[in-house]
């Protein structure tokens, strides 16, 4: 699909002072590296501009600000921080991180019940509010799938929740944006959290030296998934294009 929103996306001084808002603010690094947050909101601030012309709504400047600073009030500060943010950037950005933000409180609730009400409340966000959110779980999911190929399973020490939440939530998400209007951004989470499943399962059976019967549980845990391999099938290569075959190393 080429861009048809004739509308061009202008960034100007609001965009730059969010930069060093953000800035100030995330000093950390990504969690277990040493990459610096800011990668990560420069990432899906890039993501959101990215889909300018190509989504039914326009790409303004405060959806991209909103990208840079969707983890401020969350983790910086709870609703005092999103007052501040909506007294500089104003109401439209301030309502965005709004509606990216799982919890205000500190601590932070229990991680599923907290997860499940994010789910269940993004039907009622808007498209833009939709799509950078989406922006920040794509940005995450391909991360995880990177370091997936680096560490293996160790990476799902990192979160508060393991391998198998982290699945389930990340599916989950994948099918509420589509089912609230797909876009590029939602297709490509659907792709790499397929990846990441079928990747992951396959590690494990390798580790695990299972039997060919033992392998129906990750048919199961699969089965929702925009790709799914029947890895029951006997004499079945579970490689798709773009994944690495664990078990046979081929692309």
């Amino acid at each position: 699909m080429i861009p048809t929103n004739s509308s061009s996306l202008h960034l100007g001084d609001r965009f730059l002072r969010a930069v060093g808002y953000a800035r100030d603010l995330h000093v950390e690094n990504r969690k277990a590296t040493q990459v610096p947050y800011m990668a990560h909101l420069l990432g899906v601030a890039s993501l959101v501009m990215g889909e300018s012309g190509y989504v039914s709504f326009p790409i303004t400047e405060d959806e991209v600000i909103a990208a840079l600073l969707h983890e401020a009030a969350e983790d910086w500060g709870g609703v005092a921080r999103l007052n501040d943010i909506q007294a500089i950037f104003g109401d439209f950005v301030a309502d965005h991180v709004k509606g990216c933000t799982d919890t205000f409180e500190d601590p932070k609730p229990p991680w599923r019940p907290r997860k499940q009400a994010y789910i269940e409340r993004l039907p009622n966000e808007t498209a833009q509010t939709r799509i950078i959110s989406a922006a920040d779980k794509l940005h995450n999911a391909r991360a995880i799938l990177d370091d997936f190929h680096c560490v293996g399973d160790k990476v799902w020490n990192r979160f508060r929740a393991g391998r198998d939440e982290q699945l389930w939530y990340y599916g989950k998400l994948a099918d509420v944006f589509r089912e609230c209007g797909t876009n590029r951004i939602v297709e490509e989470l659907g792709r790499v959290v397929a990846t990441l499943k079928i990747e992951s399962c396959g590690i494990r059976h390798q580790e695990a030296d299972f039997e060919k019967d033992q392998v129906t549980p990750a048919k199961d845990y699969i089965r929702n998934s925009p790709v799914f391999v029947d890895m029951t099938e006997p004499g079945r290569d579970i490689s798709i294009v773009g994944v690495t075959n664990r078990k046979t190393g081929k692309d």
